[in-house]
């Protein structure tokens, strides 16, 4: 029995075209979707616009085939040219569009994982020092359009380089590693924690005051203290000292944050001078004031 021409073969060519209209469609909503997704860029919008328009236009004609074959024709033959376009034009066409979807949001993912090592510290996986900058000042601004208060801690291990030069640089990175994980479970949410470089850490805190701050700070200081494991053993403590500097004023994010670097590492320093193992707070009369004010001692373990 032939094949094309046949009822078995119109039969065929009718499943396959139903299957072909579910493909169609399942393409279309992709290719829509990623148009929505993609509306902010101008090519990937239109192309994908152009795809859901192609998509939509095949699958309407492709019904429209099976429609006039099988209800206003029953009786013609399904031909060759028929089976010969269905399988060059209509069936590739689908799979196409999603193969190509499938490769822009491949691209996309990768873009974007290259954006977060950008700005990730590969060693702890917290906010590397440019990463820290830009989302603390994008953090600051909401807080200043919302009217709330923010501030900044600056930590420093205490005794750092002991432990590089008496245990190795693998055991200092493996207490690097401990404290940011640490941290980042102790931190509340919406908070940053970055690494600026070496053994100096920063977190940003949203809504909070510097007396808020210093309570939090010395919450994480002891949630490390206790948490992170020294090379030593249990007979050694991992400490850190810590200031917190107020990040909210009237200048531009940006100006308010490299004001409050610089409060939380003057009182900081003055931590280490009390003997370390504690926080002070820097209170300056404003962040646009710039230099740090006075000093007092959060709390400390001696």
């Amino acid at each position: 029995m032939r094949f094309v021409g046949s009822p078995i073969g119109d039969i065929a060519y009718f499943a396959l075209r139903l299957v072909l209209s579910g493909l169609v469609a399942a393409a279309t909503a992709s290719c829509l979707r990623f148009a929505w997704q993609a509306r902010r860029e101008r090519w990937p919008w239109r192309l994908a616009g152009a795809g859901s328009a192609l998509l939509a236009a095949a699958g309407a004609l492709s019904a429209y085939d099976a429609i006039d074959n099988f209800l206003l024709r029953p009786h013609d033959p399904v031909l060759l040219a028929s089976w010969l376009w269905f399988f060059l034009f209509d069936l590739p066409l689908p799979i196409l569009a999603l193969l190509l979807i499938a490769a822009w949001r491949g691209r996309d993912r990768a873009l974007a994982e290259l954006s977060r090592l950008s700005v990730t510290d590969e060693l702890t996986g917290a906010l590397n020092r440019r990463g820290f900058l830009e989302r603390a000042a994008t953090s600051i601004a909401q807080a200043q359009r919302s009217g709330l208060p923010a501030a900044l801690i600056g930590f420093d291990i205490d005794h750092f380089k002991a432990i590089n030069d008496g245990y190795g640089h693998g055991a200092g990175d493996e207490v690097l590693r401990n404290i940011a994980k640490v941290l980042l479970l102790a931190m509340r949410p919406g908070d940053l924690l970055g690494r600026l470089g070496g053994e100096e850490f920063a977190v940003l805190l949203y809504d909070s005051t510097v007396a808020a701050g210093v309570s939090i700070a010395d919450r994480l200081r002891v949630e490390v203290r206790t948490g992170v494991a020294h090379p030593a053993g249990a007979g050694r403590r991992v400490t850190m000292s810590g200031g917190v500097a107020p990040a909210h004023g009237a200048f531009g994010p940006e100006i308010v944050l490299s004001l409050a670097l610089t409060n939380a590492d003057e009182a900081l320093y003055a931590a280490k001078r009390e003997g370390r193992d504690r926080i002070v707070a820097a209170q300056a009369a404003d962040a646009g004031a710039g230099p740090l004010v006075r000093a007092d001692v959060g709390s400390g373990a001696g």
